[in-house]
């Protein structure tokens, strides 16, 4: 894998895994332990797709064969399978429901703090 791609890929990780462990130790104490399990359930979850995902695009634009193509859908199709499975699990309590809908979307401020923190924009 390209050497920038993987830094990439994994300082969005890490920053995803530090966003969610803080936010998830505010929810702890203000709410309880299950509402912040369910946010970071959905950062976990949403971190390891990201990693997945980066490895799937990185095959298909190299390594272009049909086989891959077809692996990559059905990796797309199991990701989302997994999300909407895991969902469920909170499907009773609308608030762990909504954290964890948080969680998955809390991607989006480890790539902006990635952006900000390497000032990295379209070279």
């Amino acid at each position: 894998m390209n050497q920038t791609l993987s830094k990439f890929i994994f300082g969005v990780f890490k920053l995803n895994l530090l966003v969610g462990l803080s936010i998830s130790l505010v929810l702890t104490k203000l709410y309880n332990k299950n509402v912040a399990f369910a946010f970071m359930a959905g950062v976990m979850i949403t971190s390891i797709t990201f990693i997945i995902k980066g490895y799937t695009i990185h095959t298909i634009l190299n390594f272009s064969k049909s086989k891959s193509v077809i692996v990559a859908y059905i990796g797309y199709i199991f990701q989302f399978i997994i999300i909407i499975a895991l969902a469920f699990l909170f499907i009773d309590d609308y608030t762990c429901l909504l954290t964890y809908i948080l969680g998955t979307f809390a991607q989006f401020v480890g790539i902006i703090l990635y952006w900000f923190i390497n000032r990295k924009g379209s070279d």
